[in-house]
């Protein structure tokens, strides 16, 4: 399915990743940089449930494995780029239980897990120097795939639904 390009949402997006920049540049009145995060996840629930919508009305179902193969061909080449490079700076840069760290958080980051492991570790995202490691930013990307499964999961009975009201 093509989808039509939004100016609008691209916007959107801007904002968000302005807001987040300037977050982390510390710039005072730019304290609530979690805003822009906030606005991708409103954007990407807003865009998969269209996306799965009009793929449901389209043909009468949902192929979720072309759905998560285009997730994968989409994100992880470029994550996994970024943890390779990160990875190997750590390597040159720090010493090797450092590097261990790094290594672990790494795992978790590409398994789209980072945020659970942070969690279960209690490291606070705001705590400078508190362990966040190298991938601590992966968190939400994480949300964003477990938001994106749980879509899936919740759109099988909407399915059913809907092919019962069409007759097959």
């Amino acid at each position: 399915m093509k989808i039509a390009y939004r100016a609008d949402i691209d916007g959107l997006r801007s904002v968000a990743v302005i807001s987040v920049l300037l977050f982390h540049a510390e710039i005072a009145s730019f304290a609530g940089g979690f805003v822009g995060v906030d606005i991708f996840f409103v954007i990407s629930g807003y865009l998969i449930t269209s996306i799965l919508l009009k793929e449901l009305s389209a043909t009468g179902r949902i192929d979720f494995v072309n759905f998560w193969a285009r997730r994968v061909r989409r994100l992880l080449p470029i994550a996994i780029v970024v943890i390779l490079a990160t990875l190997l700076a750590y390597h040159i840069l720090f010493s090797i239980p450092h590097f261990y760290y790094a290594v672990r958080d790494a795992v978790w980051a590409v398994a789209y897990l980072i945020n659970w492991n942070k969690i279960q570790s209690a490291v606070q995202y705001f705590d400078e120097g508190g362990g966040q490691g190298p991938f601590i930013y992966y968190w939400s990307l994480a949300v964003e795939e477990q938001f994106y499964l749980l879509v899936t999961v919740l759109f099988l009975p909407l399915i059913l639904i809907f092919r019962g009201r069409q007759g097959g």
